[in-house]
């Protein structure tokens, strides 16, 4: 059975995406930034038995933007890069995000240009890559985002944002979260670009984009403080669980969602299959008011902490937003869930 190295896998996503490898018997060359997350791995009830027996390998690469994968690349045949650095508090979008995104892949493209073994590479995008971010989400009724969709931000227009100052843009969207989904755009891009020159070479592996909605579902990766930044589904339970008056949001970037299981599963299946192009990950609508209405039902004994907010009110529904269509389960075959209400477990 071939290897496969997965950047990213003390990170939500990246952890499942290599437990799932793992499931499959693969043997997995895992990256980390720095020695400091190999204890919380070495004592993960999750991977340590993985550890023991030798199917999965950690190499401590070092920052994104100077990784170096000489080693971890020994023997592998198939790369998935999950790994981006997530911070929308950044207040620096050119040297805070975007170059840290585009550096970091190109360190991983470099490695895959050096291994002529590799048959397959997979990178995590974003929904942002594809979203309308200059319009609000709820004035987005019937419009249709597709694989081949892109939000239409211009770096100058990124960089004229953050020299304003404001905190949003004239959408209302946050300027964190736009300065983070516009990197994500400009990092896949760079992808795309280095695809192609590697074709001109007369190389042949593949290159997959996974384009995840949100992404919800159990955390596995070791959890350590602060408990928010630790997977975007801790961030929903905690903030949802600050009392009754607590504020039930909107969603911050997608009405859609899809369960990080079916997601890994679908980076699994792209590495496998080496099919080229770009692939939204997306499986059902949820909103944060039906998730606050849930949450009593699972733990009535910690009722009172959960928030109000509006019974019966769907933000997804009424006024509604956007809808997506891709290939993805005509391609890939991975049958999501389409409920969130097991999420949590």
């Amino acid at each position: 059975m071939s290897a496969v190295l997965v950047t990213g896998i003390t990170g939500f996503l990246g952890a499942h995406v290599a437990h799932t490898f793992l499931q499959h018997s693969h043997p997995v060359h895992a990256t980390l930034r720095s020695p400091a997350k190999l204890v919380p791995l070495l004592q993960s009830p999750i991977f340590s038995p993985f550890i023991a027996s030798g199917q999965l390998k950690l190499f401590v690469v070092g920052d994104l933007e100077v990784a170096d994968y000489g080693e971890a690349m020994k023997g592998v045949e198939r790369v998935v890069h999950t790994a981006f650095k997530t911070d929308i508090t950044a207040t620096d979008f050119r040297k805070g995000l975007l170059d840290v995104g585009v550096d970091g892949m190109r360190r991983v493209f470099d490695a895959v240009d050096k291994s002529p073994e590799i048959k397959s590479v997979v990178i995590t995008s974003s929904m942002g890559a594809c979203n309308d971010i200059k319009t609000a989400w709820e004035k987005q009724a019937g419009t249709v985002v597709t694989d081949d969709t892109w939000n239409s931000y211009t770096l100058e227009e990124v960089d004229e944002l953050c020299a304003s100052k404001a905190p949003t843009n004239e959408a209302g969207w946050r300027t964190g979260m736009v300065m983070y989904m516009v990197a994500k755009k400009y990092a896949e891009l760079f992808a795309w670009e280095q695809y192609k020159a590697a074709q001109a070479r007369g190389k042949t592996w593949s290159l997959t984009a996974i384009i995840p909605t949100m992404i919800l579902g159990p955390p596995i990766q070791p959890i350590t403080p602060p408990l928010l930044m630790s997977s975007v589904s801790t961030m929903v339970m905690w903030l949802l669980a600050q009392g009754p008056e607590s504020q039930v949001f909107s969603p911050p970037a997608s009405i859609w969602f899809i369960d990080v299981r079916d997601c890994a599963e679908e980076h699994y299946r792209a590495a496998i299959k080496g099919k080229t192009g770009r692939y939204i990950s997306g499986s059902g609508i949820y909103d944060f008011q039906q998730i606050t209405e849930l949450l009593p039902t699972l733990y009535p004994d910690q009722a009172a902490r959960f928030a109000k907010g509006e019974p019966g009110q769907r933000l997804s529904l009424n006024p509604g937003s956007y809808r997506i269509e891709s290939k993805m389960r005509e391609e890939f075959g991975v049958e999501c869930e389409s409920c969130f209400s097991f999420y949590f477990f």
